[in-house]
């Protein structure tokens, strides 16, 4: 299933109303957090970087609206937790990569179908993370 979450951000800037809707660049906003998504309303909305414009946007809230079924969780009423989403997308990635491992390794297609096995690899990867990171 394709993730989407859309965002809007509303503002008036001498004497006209702007409303800029964008369906959210996910890799842009976990990576490069809410400026990126600025510049992503920027960019739909042709308002320059260098502009009195575009400063009035940046001090505008963001309102997230009509996530994906797996997005729904990191929303509370408009506002959407860049936190905890760039944890799961992290957590994703590694799962990603121990359903590769357990195919490849163990001839084992269906990763989630084995919940004791999805948790072993999970705990040997975060095991390993650890020793990587105290570097023993």
């Amino acid at each position: 299933m394709t993730q989407q979450l859309f965002a809007r951000v509303s503002f008036d800037f001498r004497g006209k109303h702007h409303q800029v809707d964008v369906e959210v660049d996910l890799p842009a906003l976990a990576e490069g957090g809410y400026s990126a998504l600025y510049n992503q309303f920027a960019r739909v909305g042709n308002i320059g970087q260098y502009s009195y414009e575009y400063e009035v946007l940046l001090d505008q809230p963001i309102h997230f609206h009509d996530p994906s079924p797996e997005l729904a969780d990191f929303l509370q009423g408009e506002d959407f937790d860049l936190g905890g989403f760039r944890l799961w997308l992290e957590g994703e990635r590694v799962i990603g990569r121990l359903r590769v491992i357990a195919k490849v390794r163990l001839g084992v297609v269906d990763l989630d179908a084995q919940p004791d096995l999805r948790q072993a690899l999970l705990d040997a990867w975060e095991a390993g993370a650890d020793e990587a990171v105290v570097g023993r």
